[in-house]
């Protein structure tokens, strides 16, 4: 009797592990741009937007703190990505994303601030103080996802929590 009592344990035992295991699992991938910053142009000309001329000669400038007096690098919006995976174009030219934690980077995120810099309107946008949270889901296919994206935009916070990537809509 007492081997049959633990035969039984062992069993339901293997099959509780065997539900729990993930092997043969299929995740999707997860996103690695979950924390990216996204600013989409408002491209309705027709209604006060820019036009895709003005996004020819755009630049973004990243600094080395928020009060703008050390620039690091500078991606300028016509080229084709200039090769560099902290910085990505969107829909062609209506959308600029950039990654607010860089990989390989050890400074820590909120200590960048950023410059849009569209020549021909004459326009400037500043994103600086970004706030980024998240957590990790549970289970076999467990993702990072950001729970909270938060920055000034040209001094006025800006909240673009669960925005899946649409983005912070400039405009004119």
């Amino acid at each position: 009797m007492l081997r049959l009592v633990s035969f039984c344990a062992l069993l339901i035992a293997t099959g509780l592990v065997a539900a729990c295991s993930c092997d043969g699992a299929e995740c999707s991938p997860c996103n690695p741009y979950e924390d990216d910053v996204v600013l989409r142009f408002d491209l309705d000309s027709l209604h006060g937007g820019f036009r895709r001329s003005d996004l020819q000669t755009a630049y973004m400038v990243r600094y080395a703190r928020n009060d703008f007096a050390r620039p690091l690098d500078t991606l300028h919006y016509n080229r084709p990505n200039d090769g560099r995976p902290d910085y990505r174009r969107l829909d062609g030219f209506s959308a600029l994303a950039f990654a607010v934690r860089p990989d390989g980077e050890p400074r820590a995120f909120s200590s960048y601030s950023y410059r849009v810099v569209l020549p021909r309107p004459a326009r400037t946008y500043d994103v600086t103080d970004i706030e980024l949270a998240g957590e990790t889901g549970k289970g076999c296919c467990a993702c990072y996802q950001n729970t909270r994206k938060r920055f000034r935009l040209n001094g006025t916070y800006t909240t673009a929590d669960a925005d899946q990537g649409r983005g912070v809509v400039l405009r004119p």
